[in-house]
């Protein structure tokens, strides 16, 4: 079953259009990470995806239902959007219980156990404006996922953590999606969205660029051999008579793509050395995974 399923969905603010034409669909179960830099559009689509703004055109489906202002999804959906909002005065604990009371749960153990789930014991009688960024992040998680929701929209999550905080926020989301609770979550660290994500939807000016399932990845990354020796030019004539594709850029290095090269670099050194030009160095080499996002959205 696909929780959320939007087609053509657009919004624009006057003449800018925010997002562009924009269809996906995330099934139950799955981590969906929404890639995109700062002002791709990510967030828009989440405010659309919780109605806090209509589109301009489009539609929106969640749960199988089309999304009205007078949906009855609303309980089983927890969100994050920008930064947490928390009264400041008051403590975690409290701002906690209002929302539950919000939500009508008065049980004082559901404020307890997501205190202790999201490691705000020690900050419980806090007031939230004495807290850090990230235990604010880590407050407005706690409110989302309060009411057990079967749907997570998160806008940036891991903003302010530290790395064991980054860690702890994936192994939650990954044991919440096995007793099936769906995330739909946005970063602009494919990094990150590598190691949580089941799939990943790369956004740049409002358009869904790519799909992809995170383990496909590390097969859209490029590759290339790094070679030097002690004359590259002889070297590079020498690869081109062979029949290698060889280029030599400014880092005094030559630098080629060809298959047979990056499948067999030993072959490579064999032929430098027989020509009297053994390599000072070779390697292979492959682009890191933020390379490969910028990539992407600047050849669209």
């Amino acid at each position: 079953m696909n929780i959320i399923q939007t087609q053509n969905l657009t919004k624009k603010f006057g003449s800018a259009s925010a997002v562009q034409g924009l269809s996906l669909t995330v099934a139950e179960g799955e981590i969906y990470g929404f890639l995109g830099l700062n002002g791709a559009g990510k967030t828009t689509t989440i405010r659309m995806l919780l109605g806090m703004i209509a589109p301009t055109s489009g539609s929106i489906t969640l749960f199988g239902k089309d999304l009205t202002r007078k949906s009855d999804i609303w309980n089983d959906v927890g969100y994050m959007v920008e930064t947490p909002h928390a009264y400041p005065d008051l403590s975690v604990w409290e701002n906690l219980e209002i929302i539950a009371r919000l939500r009508g749960i008065f049980s004082k153990n559901v404020v307890n156990e997501v205190i202790e789930r999201l490691h705000l014991t020690q900050y419980r009688d806090k007031q939230v404006k004495h807290l850090s960024l990230g235990n604010v992040q880590r407050l407005g998680l706690a409110k989302a996922l309060m009411h057990k929701p079967k749907l997570l929209l998160l806008d940036e999550p891991i903003n302010g953590l530290d790395p064991a905080g980054i860690q702890e926020v994936r192994e939650m989301l990954q044991e919440l999606t096995r007793s099936g609770t769906t995330v739909f979550l946005s970063s602009h660290i494919l990094s990150e969205m590598a190691k949580l994500a089941t799939r990943i939807g790369i956004i740049h000016a409002g358009r869904l660029l790519k799909q992809v399932f995170t383990r496909d990845l590390s097969d859209l990354l490029e590759r290339e051999l790094l070679i030097r020796t002690g004359d590259n030019q002889a070297t590079m004539k020498l690869l081109q008579e062979r029949g290698f594709e060889v280029v030599l850029n400014g880092e005094n290095c030559l630098h080629t793509k060809d298959q047979r090269a990056l499948q067999h670099p030993e072959d490579i050194a064999t032929l430098c050395v027989a020509a009297n030009l053994p390599p000072q160095y070779l390697s292979v080499v492959e682009e890191d995974l933020e390379h490969y996002f910028l990539r992407t959205i600047h050849q669209n």
